[in-house]
């Protein structure tokens, strides 16, 4: 699937076809800059061009091109919503999506490799790192400045600094 993965339609809203929408961005207000979303929904692709976009607790409301009624927005609900890749905004220097960390290799200060990206929650107060040891087990890794010293997407690397009990 090209594109970028931004939510998942949990509900129909109105009589209208709109929709709320769990937003996987940090803030759901990112619905209101996108021009078109794509929905995938037991392996059926519907792109569609955004009509409408708010905010309303904490969750997307989007209407969206085609989708009229209740009936088409509740068939949509469970979908996995993506927006085109080009519709994402430049980050300031030292911040980065979550999906170009993902993949890349977690190192300690002193060069030895403890495992890959594999996800940053973020449904927590302090952001974490899940890195994935050889092993199969998991390091979390708190995404503050004493912990994570250095991120370099040129190398597909982070650099952490661990304290005794991490590992």
């Amino acid at each position: 699937m090209d594109g970028v993965e931004i939510g998942v339609v949990t509900s129909a809203v109105g009589l209208k076809g709109e929709m709320r929408i769990k937003s996987y961005a940090q803030d759901p207000e990112r619905f209101r800059k996108v021009r078109e979303l794509t929905f995938v929904k037991n392996g059926k692709r519907t792109t569609c061009r955004v009509l409408r976009a708010r905010v309303s607790g904490g969750m997307a409301v989007v209407q969206a091109e085609g989708i009229e009624t209740r009936d088409d927005s509740e068939k949509m609900r469970g979908a996995e919503v993506f927006m085109n890749e080009d519709e994402l905004e430049e980050l300031p220097e030292g911040e980065y999506y979550i999906r170009d960390l993902i993949g890349m290799k977690a190192v300690d200060v002193s060069g030895r490799v403890l495992g890959t990206v594999k996800d940053v929650l973020t449904d927590r107060p302090q952001d974490l790192y899940v890195i994935g040891k050889a092993d199969g087990g998991e390091l979390l890794v708190p995404s503050v400045d004493e912990f994570i010293k250095e991120i370099d997407p040129a190398k597909r690397r982070i650099t952490v600094e661990l304290i005794e009990g991490m590992e």
